[in-house]
């Protein structure tokens, strides 16, 4: 694979991983409150997801290392999958926090596979005879223009996520 189809092929995965945040990001709080918890309980929670994702960050990417990028991005997608399904039924704070326990959990496992997989991808395939240096033009800044592209495709995608959620909710 070419670098330009390894920058597509992240950028697009990229914005199809966070769009369906930008979807659930404006009911959120709006759900749970209607569930019964208080402000408080959703503040609460919601920690729950950041203390998770600090404990397992780094232990994540020594896993990716051990087990490999595509299969750990698996395990990601299965546990963000059963996050959604607890958040699905959840009714009480203790629910609430297994399933954003289980967000967290997600979020340290997806958060830099797929990034780490592009630049050595991007690298990998980069055959331009200025070489693989930091200098104009070079692999190096190449790939940083498109991680660049991948943080607007991040962004764009959370923020059309939440438009598309708030359509939803005011109709």
């Amino acid at each position: 694979m070419g670098a330009d189809a390894a920058r597509r092929r992240y950028v697009a995965l990229t914005a199809l991983r966070w769009f369906p945040t930008g979807l659930l990001v404006p009911v959120l709080v709006l759900l749970a409150v209607d569930r019964g918890l208080s402000l408080t309980e959703v503040g609460l929670v919601a920690a729950a997801q950041g203390v998770v994702v600090l404990l397992l960050e780094l232990p994540t990417g020594g896993l990716a290392d051990a087990l490999g990028r595509r299969p750990l991005l698996v395990v990601a997608g299965i546990v963000g999958t059963a996050a959604l399904a607890v958040l699905l039924v959840a009714g009480s704070p203790a629910v609430y926090a297994a399933a954003f326990a289980l967000m967290g959990v997600w979020r340290a496992l997806d958060s830099g596979p797929l990034q780490s997989w592009y630049v050595d991808a991007a690298l990998a395939a980069d055959t331009d005879p200025r070489g693989a240096g930091g200098g104009p033009g070079g692999a190096q800044e190449r790939v940083e223009a498109g991680v660049a592209r991948g943080a607007v495709a991040l962004n764009a995608a959370v923020g059309a996520g939440a438009l598309a959620s708030g359509g939803l909710v005011a109709a």
